[in-house]
């Protein structure tokens, strides 16, 4: 054997290939039988295959067979009767439960302690989501038996780095405690509906243990509508958090005041997520106190997060963010993204983005404003729209990669600011602003606006603008000779109003080779008649333009088709 071999780091670069929370088949069999081919290779590749692990079944499964009970999915359990059949397995679909037949002793665990040394990334899944990364589920009583002989000194993963818990039921989320040591970095858990007491004792224990997570990841889809956001204020007042690069925060009545407040002086912090789920699941008198308690404006005496490179927010009310964006140091923020679900009013979109464009610096990529579900009040109207010139106080910002403003109000742009914005971001690649079907058009960009992107921001691949259509000039003198964009197949222009779409049609098809799609309607022209005819006859508007697209995109592909089956 070749003496590179023999070193750990070209070894574990290379098991490494085979190793991972889907590890396939293959990769495990192959992982296997590098362990069994000689000692050199043995440890390393026993640590590669047990890395990562889904549930307990693997290493309940290697403990001894007088112990482990083996029940088709959905049969009823007797410890130590009868045995199950070829039939039965064929029955329960490839899905199986363990049980141990008697409580295990310390020699019981020999193999298992083996194996689970091993052990640095560990996951309890739920039963729906387990069935389709593991065909093992196993049962409650299994996790309680192993847990009373372990210990603080003994505990069953004593290499454990990353705990991810993910199962609704409460019995098993109780034994969660043994599986936290001190050694943990990355702790994410989903609470399944505990009762307050229990959630609480569940906190206080992961407090104090667990000294140096790096990453923290709480969330609560299981509709647990006892784990709110007080608890987790007083959970993070205890929790040491010196450390902590990456921190995820999903629950209701999120105190976004309160949980900034203890946050904003870490200066380790690289990535911030926060959600408040209260309106997201339906709980209209939860909507009403969150109303009322977001409103709270949190003003830092310092800057916060001096290292914050991806900040996410979902909240219910926008307002609320605008003085947290205004005292952020933004060195090192490259990336903004806030979601809400009420209606704002432009100003306060205003607002929010000067706050950006004041305290962000030159590594700002990514910026997206939208609201997560489209309502359309009466304030949202031609008189309530968005001025696009804020958006040119981003135009220092160079390396803008996305930009999203997705509201419910009208959009002001028009093709000077838009060649400003072509001009300033040269790596621009998403570009979508105002383009909702359900809004009236209020923007002066025309289709000639659009040959700035093509010809300065080489890697655009997505253009969603509201636009008038309404073509008062030749425009194939407008566009340059060879200039055109093969990376765009779908564009969105939202409620535009359009004219002679045998003008429009072709000036497209020059622009974007490879379009595909066109999203847009012309809500004035639906009024009058609609995107066909009444007799049945051709299509017009924005219908006759995406009409030209399809018969192009099915004229290529035939040419395509016969000219490889001539090359063939």
């Amino acid at each position: 054997m070749h003496s590179c071999l023999r070193v750990a780091e070209i070894q574990q670069r290379i098991f490494g290939d085979f190793a991972g929370m889907e590890m396939s088949r293959a990769g495990a069999a192959t992982l296997a039988a590098l362990a069994v081919t000689c000692r050199t290779f043995s440890d390393q590749a026993l640590d590669e295959l047990w890395r990562d692990q889904l549930n307990l079944a693997q290493l309940v499964r290697c403990m001894p067979d007088e112990m482990v009970h083996i029940v088709p999915f959905g049969h009823a359990h007797q410890s130590g009767i009868g045995e199950t059949t070829e039939g039965d397995f064929c029955r329960c679909h490839g899905r199986y439960q363990l049980y141990f037949r008697r409580p295990p002793n310390a020699r019981d665990l020999d193999r298992f302690n083996f194996y689970s040394r091993r052990v640095r990334a560990f996951g309890v899944c739920s039963r729906d989501i387990g069935c389709t990364l593991s065909n093992w589920e196993v049962d409650p009583t299994v996790i309680y038996s192993l847990t009373s002989l372990a210990s603080s000194h003994n505990p069953l993963f004593p290499r454990l780095r990353t705990l991810e818990w993910d199962h609704p039921k409460p019995d098993a989320f109780l034994y969660l405690s043994t599986f936290i040591s001190p050694h943990l970095t990355s702790l994410r858990i989903d609470f399944p509906c505990l009762q307050r007491k229990q959630f609480v004792g569940v906190l206080a224990t992961i407090a104090m243990k667990c000294r140096n997570l790096v990453e923290l990841d709480f969330k609560n889809t299981h509709y647990a509508t006892d784990v709110q956001g007080d608890q987790f204020v007083r959970f993070l007042s205890v929790l040491c958090l010196d450390r902590l690069e990456r921190i995820t925060i999903h629950t209701d009545h999120l105190k976004m005041d309160k949980i900034f407040s203890l946050l904003a002086p870490l200066d380790r912090v690289r990535s911030l997520e926060l959600r408040d789920t209260a309106e997201w699941f339906g709980d209209d008198e939860a909507e009403g106190k969150l109303t009322a308690n977001s409103r709270r404006f949190f003003v830092p005496s310092t800057p916060a997060f001096t290292n914050l490179e991806f900040l996410h927010l979902h909240v219910h009310h926008l307002e609320p963010c605008v003085p947290l964006l205004e005292n952020l140091h933004g060195s090192k923020l490259q990336s903004v993204s806030i979601t809400y679900s009420a209606w704002v009013s432009p100003l306060v979109l205003h607002q929010c983005i000067d706050a950006i464009s004041t305290r962000c610096t030159f590594a700002l990529s990514e910026l997206c404003l939208s609201q997560a579900e489209p309502f359309f009040p009466e304030e949202a109207s031609d008189h309530h729209s968005f001025d696009g010139s804020v958006l040119r106080g981003l135009l220092p910002f160079p390396f803008i990669r996305k930009l999203q403003v997705d509201i419910c109000s009208p959009v002001d742009l028009d093709n000077e600011l838009l060649k400003d914005m072509a001009g300033a971001w040269p790596y621009l690649e998403e570009l979508f602003v105002g383009a909702n079907e359900e809004l009236s058009n209020r923007s002066r960009v025309t289709l000639p606006g659009l040959i700035p992107f093509i010809s300065r921001c080489r890697l655009l691949s997505t253009i969603g603008l509201p636009i008038d259509a309404r073509v008062t000039e030749p425009l194939s003198r407008l566009h340059p000779v060879g200039l055109a964009n093969d990376y765009i197949t779908s564009i969105s222009f939202g409620n535009s109003p359009i004219g002679n779409p045998n003008a429009v049609g072709p000036f497209l098809m020059t622009l974007f080779p490879r379009l595909r799609c066109i999203h847009a309607v012309d809500l004035d022209q639906e009024d009058s008649g609609g995107h066909v005819t009444g007799d049945g006859g051709p299509a017009i508007g924005w219908s006759a333009v995406s009409q030209m697209f399809m018969w192009l995109s099915i004229a290529r592909r035939e040419i395509e088709s016969s000219m490889g089956r001539s090359v063939g």
